[in-house]
């Protein structure tokens, strides 16, 4: 008997449980206490079953998530056995590229949004009314299981979300370090809030969906731009004096003082995820007020922080070429050694991870 990872009330009698058993069951309350058999008995996963979600208007509906990868769902209005293949109905498959469902959700006010959780960085929110359930296939041996071919997948019935640090480093399919281990969203079920296990713990606005901020170099030919001069707004003009930083002044997000001094704190903690949030200031701050000089010392340095040589040579090659005076500063030689230094310790291509 496995441990039980889940379970979820169906309408105000009956309970849904999943377990590490590969087992899912649904039970109504007078019957566990009269020890009736179940009302549901499936066990058509060959893993673990992690996660159960509920419909929030259809209390018969229900799906479950298991470490094989499948996403089944339910209907108790439906009879199941788990011998007959039609009548087990896959909604998601990640099995074929050796994914683990970790955890699932539905959005409570859009219902037909479903997110799931795997053993990558990303979690995948589909829309139900674009996919067709599956049946679930049964090898002649009996020893597992796979889901029946399938039609390709319309691309538009799904959405991916994370952490751009993370999408980065877990960009290679086998890469399994991390796993999405618990989806929530809010009442008005416009954010997704998404527990990285071993990592944070991150808000997603589903409403207001946004391109990555990539680390592109500026499309502009070389040397000084004409750009007007940035004048803190920190700074009280013509007193000669600088004043202490009020915290209504640390929140003014078009100064970019704001901006540099988050980067910087960011830069000094080093928290999980701070030198990528670093990195995204200072890039920032480069875009909106390209004048700012340390503004791309910062970004080189967290770049190389990161270990992404490649990223910080082009940026400090950019900074260098549109800031020719500044180009033999002592600030511009420590970051070439220590560009030059990340580069002597990562291996050589093909050798180690």
């Amino acid at each position: 008997i496995g441990n039980i990872f889940s379970v979820k009330f169906l309408g105000s009698n009956e309970i849904a449980t999943a377990a590490g058993d590969c087992r899912v069951l649904v039970q109504s309350i007078p019957g566990a206490i009269a020890k009736c058999p179940p009302l549901l008995e499936c066990s058509c996963h060959v893993n673990r079953v992690k996660r159960l979600a509920t419909s929030p208007i259809e209390p018969t509906l229900f799906w479950s998530a298991a470490e094989d990868g499948l996403v089944i769902q339910y209907d108790l209005r439906e009879q199941h056995e788990c011998s007959r293949q039609s009548q087990t109905k896959v909604l998601v498959d990640l099995s074929n590229n050796f994914g683990e469902v970790k955890c699932i959700a539905v959005n409570p006010t859009k219902p037909y949004y479903i997110a799931v959780g795997a053993n990558d960085c990303y979690i995948r929110l589909y829309d139900r009314r674009m996919l067709k359930t599956l049946t679930l296939g049964q090898t002649s041996q009996g020893d597992f299981q796979k889901s029946s071919e399938r039609e390709p997948m319309d691309p538009n019935c799904v959405q991916y979300y994370a952490a751009g640090h993370l999408a980065v480093e877990n960009a290679s399919i086998t890469n399994f370090k991390l796993a999405a281990t618990y989806i929530s969203f809010n009442t008005a079920g416009s954010e997704m809030l998404v527990n990285m296990g071993g990592e944070q713990i991150y808000l997603f606005d589903i409403n207001n969906t946004r391109h990555i901020n990539e680390l592109q170099i500026p499309q502009f030919s070389s040397g000084r731009r004409r750009n007007p001069v940035y004048k803190c707004c920190c700074h009280p003009e013509g007193n000669g004096f600088v004043s202490k930083v009020r915290s209504s002044d640390f929140t003014e997000e078009n100064c970019a003082c704001y901006y540099m001094r988050r980067a910087y704190k960011c830069y000094r903690r080093k928290w999980t995820g701070d030198l990528y949030s670093a990195a995204r200031d200072y890039l920032y701050v480069t875009q909106v007020w390209p004048d700012q000089r340390q503004a791309y010392i910062g970004l080189v340095k967290s770049l190389i922080a990161l270990k992404w040589a490649d990223e910080a040579q082009r940026w400090l090659e950019h900074f260098c070429s549109s800031h020719s005076d500044y180009a033999n500063s002592p600030q511009v030689r420590c970051l070439h050694e220590s560009l030059e230094s990340l580069r002597a310790s990562k291996p050589p291509k093909g050798k180690g991870k």
